[in-house]
């Protein structure tokens, strides 16, 4: 692959998993809010290489460190930093040696383990970068490296009593992006330019120009019978679109799409005892029987079918994704170490059911959902137009709309059981819709970018036009946002101002003087019937009579309003560019960022459910916050429900006490959880009487680090901090 889509790869992983739970208290002059964020992100388990050997799979893992996966009974342990493991982030390949010896590329180094001890090698031992990209073991112990999108070429690493690293002069200034060894001790190198293989004392060259399909080469792989199996992409073509090219000698056949579905560029090729091909694609996981291809997918079972890394034992595929480890056994997925969550963490609309479950729509992911304990996910193998969607709205039926960024991709539908794709032939004047929203009747209305308004009833599509939304020049306006009112009145926001329409009249106020020149762009109606603007310059209030605008420090950590949304309790909720959230009440403004527990500052999207919960979408994944509001005059230390925590010490080396007070006897469930989300200790679960009680936390088998206790007992929940320092 070109560095340009390497580097997007790796970005792409650096996306780091979070569920950090912190309990704050927040006290006014009035009152106090118990504030309790969640944060909910793509529960990463990056699995981006893989190796085998008759007792274990090795894999490595991103953020996390290497793991071993004991064959017989699956159970595994994990080497860190602690281990003597660099402490970073990128651990991009892993190959096993005849000798035994373990070799892992990371962005700090090549690493071997010899069963007992891991060693580092770095620039410093004649490296010519510390990025190792890819590693492959030959027959001779030594250990063939490439350094990836590092235009650095590859290097042999013969490691006896002292390391020799010898540069390969042929390769100096090619991008390595994958190194085989067959069964003759021969080398292979997939670069940016082909297949260059050495064997010992002359080298030959397989590009396009001798048959090869596409001329960067990702993976590469010799079956049983002498034939050479390719993966490759053009670099140019920044899709992610590729092909197999299939080596019978001088025989060349070249697979593109099997069915309509385009085969992916991958990292990974392997094969079975029985022969067959299998190959990890961005698209799935591809067999090959010799007859045919067959493409299995998330319908299939798999856990994620974006596969990064793959081997196989015997004949059961192991199979490495961005959330975990599966196995196959021809029939069935079996996940390892899969936890449910977020498809994506680019969250750009939320919409709540009447069962009180949550709809994210999310950039790439497709839609997950959220019933407050399980997550499931749907994508465009379920039905969906696409996985990229920009709005998603349930209506009074709990039918599901979303709303797809490619506008040529259609209008998902879901009625409760099907999914289907709307065009412009099923009666929508345009698929470039900005926002969608229900009446009280069960219309739906869809703001488009140059079309007007649609609506939608359940039988006719009806366009809207108001005169105000016409150009001078000939077109419509854009209409960012709509909201209905408790009266079923209609708004909505344009270039041209606030427009109102009530089924009949349309009535435009001008914004242009009160926002000077900033442009609106979403709109949300309080209970009370006030209208909320939020623009590119503060938000304004319209209570019926007159204009209130808000701006500046005062109000908003940044003055670019993204979403508005109102509480249960009339709290108007303002999601800003940088700035994190800000609640107006009762004339009074609270603003919370990510120094409070929101896990990032800059907000898509933002929804309320029927339990008055706070979901706000984000770049980084989702925020859920619970505010409980009381009044404590004079009070400056709240705590829910009686409920006392405590550690001790804390700072702690490898031990500590979490002592708690409940008020009340109850189910209390005590559990400690790492930063990257990981639960890593279960210390109470069950029936506690009322007082005060402790728990022994012990992490010696834990890094150094900080770490998040959770107490949960009847409705409350209090979370904390922890560091272990050792």
């Amino acid at each position: 692959m070109n560095p340009e889509c390497v580097v997007s790869v790796r970005m792409f992983m650096m996306k780091c998993v979070l569920f950090v739970v912190i309990a704050l208290s927040a006290v006014g002059s009035a009152q106090a809010d118990n504030v309790i964020w969640t944060t909910h992100t793509r529960n990463l388990h990056f699995v981006s290489a893989m190796d085998a050997d008759n007792s274990y799979v090795w894999c490595c893992v991103w953020k996390v460190g290497v793991e071993r996966w004991d064959i017989s009974d699956e159970s595994h342990i994990v080497f860190t930093e602690k281990d003597g493991l660099p402490d970073n982030y990128s651990y991009h390949d892993i190959s096993i040696a005849d000798n035994g010896y373990i070799w892992v590329g990371t962005n700090e180094g090549l690493c071997r383990f010899d069963g007992d001890v891991w060693t580092v090698f770095t620039v410093e031992d004649g490296l010519a970068s510390n990025n190792i990209y890819t590693v492959a073991a030959d027959r001779d112990d030594a250990v063939w490296i490439g350094y990836g999108s590092t235009p650095k070429g590859a290097a042999r690493f013969n490691c006896e009593d002292v390391p020799v690293i010898t540069p390969i002069d042929r390769l100096a200034d090619e991008n390595v992006f994958t190194i085989y060894v067959d069964d003759k001790n021969n080398t292979h190198f997939g670069t940016y330019h082909g297949i260059f293989s050495f064997d010992g004392e002359s080298w030959t060259v397989f590009s396009t120009e001798d048959g090869l399909a596409s001329r960067c080469v990702t993976s590469m792989l010799k079956d049983d019978t002498g034939v050479w199996w390719y993966n490759s992409y053009e670099p140019r073509d920044h899709s992610m679109e590729g092909d197999i090219t299939r080596r019978d000698g001088e025989n060349i056949t070249v697979f593109e799409e099997v069915n309509g579905v385009s085969f992916t560029w991958g990292l990974y090729l392997n094969t079975d005892n029985t022969g067959n091909i299998w190959a990890g694609l961005a698209n799935g996981l591809w067999r090959y029987n010799g007859i045919e291809w067959k493409r299995f997918t998330v319908l299939d079972g798999m856990q994620d079918q974006y596969v990064y890394s793959l081997t196989v034992v015997d004949n059961t595929v192991w199979i490495g994704t961005s959330t975990g480890i599966s196995t196959f056994d021809g029939e069935t997925f079996t996940a390892l170490n899969y936890v449910p969550g977020l498809a994506q963490d680019t969250v750009y609309s939320i919409a709540v059911d009447s069962r009180n479950r949550k709809w994210f729509a999310t950039d790439g992911g497709g839609i997950s959902v959220y019933d407050g304990v399980t997550w499931f996910n749907r994508r465009i193998e379920h039905g969906l137009a696409s996985n990229m969607l920009r709005k998603i709205c349930i209506d009074n039926n709990d039918h599901v709309w979303a709303v797809s960024q490619d506008t040529g991709s259609g209008l998902s539908y879901f009625d409760g059981e099907t999914w289907t794709v709307l065009t412009t032939d099923d009666g929508p004047v345009s698929l470039d819709i900005k926002a969608v929203t229900v009446d009280e009747n069960n219309t739906v209305w869809f703001c488009t970018d140059c079309d007007g308004l649609m609506s939608f009833d359940g039988e006719r599509w009806i366009t809207h036009v108001c005169p105000d939304w016409e150009r001078d020049s000939g077109g419509i306006l854009h209409i960012n946002d709509i909201a209905i009112d408790h009266d079923n009145i209609l708004w909505t926001v344009s270039k041209a101002g606030l427009t109102r329409y009530d089924g009949d009249e349309y009535k435009t106020y001008s914004l242009d003087d009160i926002l000077d020149g900033g442009l609106a762009t979403t709109v949300a109606a309080d209970r009370d019937n006030r209208i909320w603007v939020g623009s590119r310059v503060g938000a304004v209030m319209y209570d019926g009579a007159k204009w209130t605008r808000y701006r500046g420090t005062g109000y908003f950590g940044h003055d670019r309003i993204r979403a508005i949304a109102v509480d249960e309790d009339n709290a108007v909720w303002f999601g800003t560019d940088g700035g994190g959230i800000s609640r107006y009440h009762n004339d009074t403004w609270t603003q919370y960022t990510s120094q409070d527990g929101l896990v990032y500052d800059s907000i898509l999207s933002i929804a309320v459910d029927h339990n008055n919960v706070k979901w706000i979408g984000t770049a980084y994944g989702v925020s859920e916050l619970h505010t409980d509001t009381v009044d404590v005059d004079g009070i400056s230390d709240f705590t829910p429900s009686g409920i006392t925590t405590n550690v001790f010490p804390n700072p702690f080396n490898a031990t500590a006490t979490v002592e708690y007070t409940i008020p009340a006897s109850s189910d209390v469930r005590l559990m400690v959880y790492s930063i990257s989300g990981q639960r890593v200790a279960t210390l109470v679960n069950g029936f506690m009487p009322a007082g005060r009680h402790e728990a022994v936390f012990n992490g010696s088998y834990l890094s150094s680090g900080l770490y998040f206790y959770r107490l949960e007992t009847g409705k409350t929940v209090k979370s904390g901090k922890m560091l272990m320092v050792k």
